[in-house]
């Protein structure tokens, strides 16, 4: 697995509000910002590695509006 690039990098980017489920299968993403509304929050995605590859699956059209879940930040889905 390799560093996240920087805090909420391919995660909720360009939205006032993130998407609350995963890009990739669908699931609850646990994304911080999308519970509370607000980019004041940290994300969990933010302190984690997330595994080679990952942010290149998620669908360009979803790029910048959502948070991966952590099975699929990790690669294990």
């Amino acid at each position: 697995m390799t560093p996240h690039p920087m805090p909420n990098a391919g995660a909720c980017t360009t939205q006032p509000t993130c998407a609350p489920t995963c890009p990739l299968c669908g699931e609850p993403n646990r994304c911080a910002p999308a519970a509370a509304g607000s980019f004041e929050v940290v994300c969990w995605c933010t302190t984690v590695k997330i595994a080679p590859g990952a942010l290149e699956r998620i669908p360009v059209e979803s790029r910048g509006k959502a948070c991966l879940c952590a099975a699929c930040a990790a690669g294990t889905t």
